[in-house]
């Protein structure tokens, strides 16, 4: 399990390809392939998400890299 911080928000990833963000502000971009959530970037293929409450969402999918960006 992988867990990162910035600030409020927490984004940790399981073993199971499963992302889970919380406390997070914009949810900015979502396509297949990327999902832009904050300065977070997941890359990855076949990416589903759930919106669990305004500020809790998972991602599922074939998650091949999670980038900061500005």
């Amino acid at each position: 399990m992988i867990i990162l911080f910035n600030e409020e928000v927490k984004v940790i990833l399981d073993s199971n390809k499963h992302v889970t963000i919380k406390n997070f502000k914009e949810l900015k971009s979502i396509n297949d392939d990327y999902i832009l959530v904050d300065n977070y970037l997941l890359i990855g293929s076949l990416l589903k998400i759930t919106i669990l409450d305004e500020s809790y969402i998972e991602v599922y999918g074939k998650i091949t890299e999670i980038k900061i960006v500005d």
